[in-house]
């Protein structure tokens, strides 16, 4: 994977989303983690993640 494109990929993302895939993916956060950083429920946060994987996964044709 290109490491330019996935975070050309992230940075189409809403802030909120990006942050929320970031953390998850990268920091290795827990929802609930995400969701208290971002004052947010963790059902929302569990969107947030799965809207910002589901994107990177369509702009790179595959994301691990």
């Amino acid at each position: 994977m290109d490491a330019a494109k996935a975070m050309e990929a992230l940075g189409d993302l809403p802030e909120r989303t990006r942050i929320a895939c970031e953390m998850h993916r990268f920091g290795g956060a827990k929802l609930r983690e995400i969701a208290i950083y971002l004052k947010i429920s963790v059902p929302l946060a569990h969107k947030l993640v799965a809207d910002g994987i589901d994107h990177c996964r369509e702009r790179l044709g595959g994301w691990p």
